[in-house]
């Protein structure tokens, strides 16, 4: 089997993770060949990546050649017309909410976003998404891919995480959010609740992990809010994240939307409580009050309530600790995860475009 990926990941073909999971998953197949469009909405660059797909498929013959696309939407044109003019099956990899009412109204990019997304999904020989709570939102809009959605979240090595011992300092509550500051990880929201927990629990502090376009505004905001004099600390993008987790009393995640949430993955692994809005693997692995809780997106109520709660009732956190370690145990090994992809790309390879 031959595998051509659509990736908008220039950090592919040098030495980063994602060139390293590419190089896992070459190994699964006969061949495989990344086809790189840098840059959103970049008409130049989709033309040099439709005629670098066309080149690979014509030189290796694309009689038994997979295309597969992950969003945004706009890469999956490439994949389709490609699909079309060769005759080979498109797998559409869908790793974000796109059908979230807040993924639309964030801008006009992604509401033209989902107009492709209606375009190409009814179009493609297989769906492969990272959440459930993914697969019933298309399943919804697309009836006819009702129990054919390939369900497969992104690796977590939870294994590993399982090892790393927490520390608990006393004396000091710390929240922990590992993102990307971007408008929709809505690190606004959780720096307003904050300032609204310290007034009644001032032992609390917030670290803040990873690094995006809105970095200084939202210093700029926590330093308006009283926040910046050690409470809330923005500590930048790190390689390995172990460490904040084994320090922190509780991971926030205060997303509009997401595809999965990984990092709350992360967190239960473990064994920090998890507070998150109500998106990607929330209702489905963190349950409300099972094994974190769940608050409305954008619900600063629900939000301080939840961050007092965890402050104050440490039986609490113990229960949630216990049950999120317990959901996270039979999560696959690498191995495990590399075959289940495999497959999924196997079955998709013999449908028809």
């Amino acid at each position: 089997m031959k595998v051509l990926m659509i990736s908008s990941d220039s950090g592919v073909h040098e030495n980063t993770p994602a060139a390293k999971r590419i190089e896992e998953y070459r190994r699964l197949v006969d061949e495989l060949h990344v086809v790189v469009i840098a840059g959103r909405f970049n008409i130049g660059a989709f033309l040099r990546a439709y005629r670098d797909g066309k080149k690979i498929l014509r030189e290796r013959g694309a009689s038994d050649f997979l295309i597969t696309a992950q969003d945004p939407s706009e890469r999956w044109i490439v994949g389709w017309l490609l699909g079309r003019q060769f005759g080979a099956p498109l797998e559409v990899q869908v790793h974000t909410d796109i059908m979230s009412p807040h993924f639309v109204r964030e801008s006009i990019k992604n509401r033209l976003r989902l107009v492709i997304a209606r375009f190409i999904l009814p179009r493609a020989a297989c769906v492969r998404v990272v959440s459930r709570r993914i697969e019933q939102s298309l399943a919804t809009v697309f009836p006819q891919f009702s129990g054919t959605i390939t369900v497969l979240p992104v690796f977590v090595d939870t294994q590993r995480l399982r090892m790393v011992h927490r520390v608990e300092e006393r004396g000091i509550f710390r929240f922990l959010a590992v993102s990307r500051l971007t408008r929709e990880k809505n690190i606004e929201l959780l720096l307003h609740a904050f300032a609204e927990v310290v007034k009644t629990h001032p032992e609390t502090n917030l670290v803040i992990v990873g690094d995006g376009p809105c970095r200084k505004r939202l210093e700029a905001l926590a330093l308006k809010l009283g926040l910046m004099r050690g409470k809330a600390v923005f500590a930048g993008w790190q390689k390995d994240t172990a460490r904040n987790f084994q320090y922190a009393s509780c991971y926030v995640l205060t997303s509009n939307y997401e595809g999965c949430g990984m990092t709350a993955v992360e967190a239960l692994a473990i064994g920090v409580p998890v507070i998150m809005t109500d998106v990607g693997i929330a209702g489905d692995i963190v349950r409300n009050e099972e094994t974190g809780l769940v608050v409305p997106v954008r619900d600063m109520t629900a939000l301080v309530s939840a961050m007092r709660r965890m402050i104050e009732d440490s039986n609490l956190g113990r229960v949630l600790s216990q049950n999120g370690k317990k959901t996270v145990e039979n999560f696959p090994s690498k191995k495990e995860y590399l075959e289940a992809y495999k497959q999924m790309w196997l079955a998709c390879g013999r449908q028809k475009n």
